[in-house]
């Protein structure tokens, strides 16, 4: 009996510490002109991205499938055409405003990933084309 309640307490404290199925968050800063992804993998599943916009400027954040940010298409000024970009956008948090955060969850499969920012500013500024771009992976 004594044995069979330990095994009970061990396989309950085992599921607490593993977290459940509550997924994995990422912690994504971004200002002028960066995109920092932290931890910069994750693995397969429900994943929340908490965007933090440490910058002067309004941002969002892309979430592409793929591994080569200069194959993405591109409009005439820079930033990227996400009317082009089909099925591999599989996440989008828009309008952070400077100095806010926002957070959304998304199903990532095993693959690599950009994450990006394609605002275009009130300056002319194209955030994409500035560097406002990371590669993430999923394993």
């Amino acid at each position: 009996m004594a044995m069979a309640v330990t095994v009970g307490l061990v396989t309950i404290l085992t599921a607490c510490a593993d977290g459940g199925d509550d997924g994995q968050t990422v912690d994504v800063v971004e200002s002028e002109w960066v995109v920092e992804p932290k931890p910069a993998s994750v693995e397969a599943g429900d994943v929340t991205f908490n965007v933090d916009n440490q910058g002067n400027e309004e941002h969002e954040l892309v979430i592409i499938e793929g591994d080569d940010p200069d194959a993405l298409p591109t409009k005439a000024d820079g930033s990227v055409d996400e009317d082009q970009l089909g099925d591999v956008e599989v996440g989008h948090i828009e309008d952070v405003p400077d100095g806010d955060a926002k957070s959304d969850t998304f199903k990532l499969t095993k693959g690599s990933y950009i994450l990006l920012c394609n605002l275009v500013d009130e300056m002319g500024d194209v955030h994409y084309a500035e560097g406002m771009v990371s590669a993430f992976t999923v394993t």
